[in-house]
């Protein structure tokens, strides 16, 4: 990876092994070097990196509707975003990882996704569900990563980060000592 941010490697070797065709590998080198290219431009670099568990569903036969949950979901702050020497390591978190690099999220993240119309025969399942899950209409792993741990650098907070299982988790991030036990 930090070969491809500075510029000095092209994915060419594993996209001729998976691509189909001359003009898929001509499109994916295309698109790999305009995001290595706007890497350099930018000066971007990796703050936040996400671990988490994935549960997928999917019926063999069609995608036509995809669930996944996602459980046990950490973002932990990069100390060193200059290199990706924190790749490798095990979900993300190494020895020399501090607690206070790891912001703990306590939800799971159930998404659906649907191509197409949804069939009315899963209406009463979507139903269902959306009487035990609470919605986070537009929510961003990314979003919620950087303002765990970069809150001046997220202009406008997201709108589940004042709700209260979130704030008391953010609290806690702050300040480990705040963090509520519950009695035995």
């Amino acid at each position: 990876l930090d070969a491809f941010m500075a510029g000095g490697w092209a994915p060419d070797t594993w996209f001729r092994a998976t691509a189909t065709s001359q003009s898929q590998l001509d499109k994916w080198m295309t698109m790999a070097g305009n995001v290595q290219a706007l890497i350099r431009q930018h000066s971007l670099r990796p703050y936040v990196l996400t671990v988490y568990r994935r549960t997928a569903f999917q019926d063999w036969r069609s995608n036509a509707v995809r669930i996944s949950l996602d459980t046990d979901l950490r973002m932990v702050r990069l100390r060193d975003p200059a290199t990706s020497s924190w790749l490798g390591a095990e979900n993300g978190i190494t020895a020399t990882t501090r607690p206070e690099d790891v912001f703990h999220v306590p939800y799971g993240i159930l998404e659906v996704k649907l191509s197409g119309a949804l069939d009315p025969d899963l209406q009463g399942f979507v139903d269902e569900l959306e009487a035990v899950v609470e919605p986070a209409g537009k929510f961003s792993k990314f979003l919620t990563g950087m303002a765990a741990h970069y809150p001046q650098q997220v202009p406008v907070l997201p709108a589940w980060w004042e709700e209260k299982a979130i704030a008391a988790a953010v609290a806690e991030h702050q300040d480990p000592s705040a963090a509520y036990h519950p009695p035995p």
